[in-house]
């Protein structure tokens, strides 16, 4: 039965197929890949010039890229968080947050060998790991290696001697904290644990059989800050006081405080901010050097000394402008050890390298990189040393910022390669008409000026603009035969010829405007997916973002205009960040910056433009007040007349309250009309509502009969999603709640029962199509609901929320099964909404599923007669098949799908879609094949060639009738 419903779908559904091509490929689509905020980096030391670097980022992800240019190798993307990665011997290792070990080939990223230390002994209580600290720790050939992990449910060792030949040992430790930290000391072949807290508890363990060797607690009435405590060579620790304001030295083998170094015998007149030694877990090669930075950026070389003594080498003071940030890094490279001093001071990074036993600075390793504007604050900063062959050393830096950019610069200020993974958090996405050129721009000039000209005036403009037109294609024309591009193409896409940032006929040539979690917007060209322009505001970093387009490229000559808002994402603030700009230029214009209120609960567009087609941004707080941006006259005056039919809808998910509102007598205050409870056993997890001017093909939908159904078009309708607090499988229920947004009228109520989600849904027209997880059946299913007003249309002019006909529509549903795990739906739109709508799946292995609209039909029949097949209707399938023949992205696979975003062009037939994720994925679709548009191997020789015969035959047929009628006039 299986094998003969699969062979039915594929028979229904071939006609749906999203194939293409091979010549194709590339031709209308794009992806880029990233991998994310990068948090730990590790360049490749098994040569003297580390050509690659291997990364483990925020997402996941641990991946291999080149240190020339900064390209992808490879990556892999992981199920939980990557706690540390180190080069080991011949692979790249990770450690994860839930205890699986993996070594990766450094060459191709696949995995070499992996263990699950948390569940690989019985008696460790894997189910209680929580990673805290590593430590790797090389033995002898014959031994191995030995890799440590401290987690708070005790110590774990892996002997290592090859892939197959691994060993893992454990031991309970009960008083583990999660700032305890972990040494290894190979030559004494020992595991040092040190907590901190009141006192200082130093525990060290035979590292071949975690038997415990001793330990020592040392009371620290001076210790206030754990970040200032380092291990030094010898198991030397050494504490800076800001209480005492003095340095104390700890002998962790005797247990014994063995001397106290006062700031002012050091002559330091503030405290000390941080410490920082040699960057290694192996007490027995970390050295004797301390670096401390005080609170405005100075910097102190200290040596702990064979008399246990601190003594200054060296002092860097700070400038006299505040140090935005300092760190210091200490690297060996041969038999030779150097310091880096890396600050930021006055929008320049300055990295400044010094020999560690003499403290002189090396003039060869001195970099100074001036920071642009569009571009965080430096967050870290990875410097990595080699040998040169015209020089003793060389060194290149990669560093980090808010941003989330990594850039790799060289010696002395060049720089190598930028990478922006903030494209891999987008959180909101515009795709916007170019502005016209400069002939099409004068052309609309002209028609905008015809009431104040003459016919005369009219008419020698009109010839102006037309000069003006043979004189730009002169010019193209003759760049193009110097350049040889004459009959070359100027771009991949057939249907788009100039590559320029102008409109083209067809509008498919988009700027696409994306707003990232870090709070940086990029304008990106839909045709290649090249970075056009990029705007950076640290006001907007780790904020609720929201992007809203005040105003198109289609009201020229006034600039299109968008508005990018930021609230706090704990609602702790009243003060809310405004930002305004170009979308197509990127460039930031002068506006307000912030504003104060008593809580956002609400913030819309207005439907109506001013004088300017500008449309206003409406602000409502938790007292009901407004505020409107802009707040000028015109606006004032437009929401005056149009008052009555604005009304706006808050949804509190904590409280689980949906409120409605509108205006009253007062035009600086809204009245709420109405509110709805949600019950206290549930949880708000998705709202969806319905896009505005949304274009609707046809009012109903003709029946076998002849007769007509009239779909429910209540523009009002939002769709809420809850799901109950209790997620066991016998009480886990999605409820669906439609409510119109304007009376506050409850449409429509459904309970999934023993579901959950994730919920993923699009609402449009008379339709919702939501998707989610079946507890019982433990698998994805997508619902479908259709509402009708019935066989009699009430009013065909317009729709009120206020008329109670419109309160009861019929409801019909139905349920499907989908073989996927779906990570966001999305639907194509058209200009004009009259081609078939396409639903978009994005599924957790990558791909992008498109379905017409009608497979999710509710009111396909079991077994479909005459009728039915008059109707289009397909007969019920439950099981949706993910055919390969059904994905838009073909085998492009996209990792980590968040959103599906799409738009129309001014092709009826084409789709504009966009998908966010770990992945940006670009391409267009055609539900309806491509009508209006001649396809690519059109027989253009082959129609010319019969055009120009059957003129050439009317021609002769032409003259031989002449001859004839002439022969027969002389009879």
């Amino acid at each position: 039965m299986g094998l003969l419903m699969r062979v039915a779908f594929v028979l229904l559904f071939a006609e749906f197929g999203q194939t293409l091509y091979e010549d194709q490929i590339n031709k209308y689509d794009w992806k880029k890949e990233y991998i994310g905020k990068i948090k730990d980096v590790v360049y490749d030391s098994s040569l003297s010039i580390s050509k690659n670097l291997y990364v483990a980022t925020e997402k996941n992800v641990i991946a291999s890229l080149s240190s020339k240019n900064g390209q992808l190798n490879w990556r892999q993307i992981l199920e939980d968080k990557i706690e540390k990665i180190v080069q080991y011997n011949d692979g790249v290792l990770t450690v994860t947050s839930s205890g699986i070990v993996r070594v990766w080939d450094p060459a191709t990223g696949l995995l070499k060998w992996d263990t699950n230390i948390a569940y690989e002994l019985k008696d460790s209580g894997g189910e209680n790991f929580d990673f805290v600290d590593f430590a790797l720790m090389e033995l002898t050939y014959t031994e191995g290696s030995l890799i440590v992990i401290l987690s708070t449910n005790g110590l774990y060792t892996i002997r290592v001697k090859s892939a197959s030949k691994l060993k893992v040992n454990f031991v309970d430790l009960k008083d583990v904290q999660r700032n305890s930290k972990l040494y290894v000391d190979s030559e004494q072949k020992h595991i040092l644990i040190l907590n901190e807290g009141l006192s200082v508890s130093a525990a060290f363990y035979d590292a071949t059989t975690l038997e415990p060797v001793s330990q020592k607690n040392i009371q620290t009435a001076w210790l206030d800050d754990a970040k200032n405590v380092v291990v030094l060579e010898d198991n030397i620790l050494v504490y800076a006081s800001k209480s005492m304001e003095a340095f104390y030295i700890i002998d962790l083998r005797k247990g014994t405080e063995i001397a106290t170094e006062p700031f002012s015998a050091l002559d330091i007149s503030e405290e000390i901010s941080s410490l920082n030694t040699m960057k290694s877990k192996d007490v027995s090669s970390i050295g004797k050097d301390v670096f401390a930075i005080s609170r405005s950026g100075e910097v102190l070389h200290l040596r702990f000394n064979d008399d246990n003594s601190l003594s200054v080498v060296n002092r860097f003071p700070s400038s006299e402008s505040a140090v935005e940030f300092c760190q210091i890094d200490i690297k060996r490279v041969g038999s030779e050890k150097y310091y880096f001093v890396s600050v930021v001071d006055d929008k320049k990074l300055k990295v400044r390298g010094f020999d560690l036993k003499s403290s002189k600075e090396e003039s060869s390793l001195v970099t100074e990189y001036p920071l642009a504007p569009d571009i965080g604050g430096v967050e870290k900063v990875h410097v990595n040393m080699y040998l040169k062959r015209t020089s003793p050393v060389g060194y290149r830096v990669l560093f980090t910022t808010r941003d989330d950019s990594a850039m790799m610069v060289t010696q002395p200020t060049r720089l190598a390669w930028h990478r922006e993974e903030a494209l891999a958090s987008i959180v909101a996405a515009e795709m916007l008409d170019l502005p016209l050129s400069d002939i099409e721009a004068g052309i609309e000039v002209e028609f905008e000026q015809a009431e104040k000209h003459s016919i005369v005036e009219m008419f020698v403009n009109r010839i102006r603009a037309q000069a003006g037109q043979v004189r730009s294609f002169a010019k193209q024309f003759t760049k193009a035969i110097k350049e040889g591009t004459l009959f070359e193409k100027k771009t991949k896409d057939p249907l788009v010829q100039d590559e320029s940032m102008t409109r083209d006929p067809f509008s498919l040539h988009k700027m696409l405007v994306l707003v990232t979690e870090p709070g940086k917007l990029f304008g990106i060209d839909s045709l290649s997916g090249e970075i056009i322009w990029r705007l950076f505001n640290s006001k907007m970093s780790d904020k609720n973002l929201k992007l809203f387009i005040q105003r198109t490229t289609a009201h020229f000559p006034n600039p299109p205009t968008a508005l990018l808002f930021a609230s706090e994402k704990t609602g702790s603030s009243n003060a809310v960040s405004i930002m305004n700009f170009n979308p197509i230029t990127g460039e930031e214009a002068k506006g307000q910056g912030k504003i104060s209120f008593n809580g956002i609960i609400q913030v819309m567009l207005l439907p109506f433009p001013d004088s300017a087609y500008l449309r206003p941004l409406l602000l409502l707080d938790e007292n009901r007040n407004i505020q409107l941006i802009p707040d000028t006259a015109d606006v004032r005056s437009k929401l005056h007349s149009a008052k009555n039919s604005v009304f706006l809808y808050s949804v509190d998910k904590e409280s689980g309250r949906i409120s409605g509102y509108r205006f009253g007598n007062s035009e600086k205050l809204m009245e709420k009309t109405w509110s709805v409870n949600i019950p206290s056993d549930q949880i708000i997890v998705l709202v969806k509502g319905k896009e505005f001017f949304e274009r609707i093909d046809s009012m109903g939908r003709p029946l076998a009969d002849r007769s007509v159904i009239y779909k429910y078009l209540n523009p009002n309708l939002v769709a809420i999603f809850t799901v109950s607090i209790d997620e066991s499988d016998q009480n886990s229920a999605v409820t669906l709640y439609l409510i119109d947004a304007v009376s506050g009228h409850m449409i429509h109520t459904l309970v999934q029962k023993k579901s959950t989600g994730p919920i993923h849904a699009v609402h449009s027209e008379n339709w919702l199509i939501y998707s989610y997880w079946n507890t019982k059946g433990r698998r994805t299913e997508i619902a479908s609901i259709e509402l009708y007003e019935g066989k009699q249309l009430r009013n065909d002019s317009f729709f009120s929320s206020f008329d109670h006909q419109y309160s009861n529509p019929l409801v019909i549903s139905q349920a499907y099964i989908v073989g996927a795990t779906i990570k966001a739906m999305g639907v194509s739109k058209t200009e004009r909404g009259l081609t078939t709508r396409q639903i978009l799946i994005g599924l957790a292995r990558g791909g992008i599923l498109g379905l017409p609209r009608r497979v999710f039909d509710p009111r396909r029949p079991l077994q479909a007669d005459q009728s039915h097949r008059e109707e289009g209707l397909m007969p019920y399938v439950p099981d949706i098949q993910v055919h390969p023949a059904m994905l838009v992205n073909y085998n492009k696979t996209i990792h980590g799908i968040t959103n599906i975003y799409s738009c129309p062009s001014a092709l009826e037939s084409t789709s504009i879609v966009l998908v966010t994720g770990l992945d940006l994925f670009f391409t267009r679709t055609q539900p309806s094949k491509m009508f209006d548009v001649l396809k690519e191997d059109f027989e253009y020789a082959f129609i010319a060639a019969v055009v120009l015969g059957m003129f050439i035959a009317a021609l002769v047929t032409r003259k031989l009738a002449q001859n004839k009628k002439l022969k027969k006039a002389w009879k």
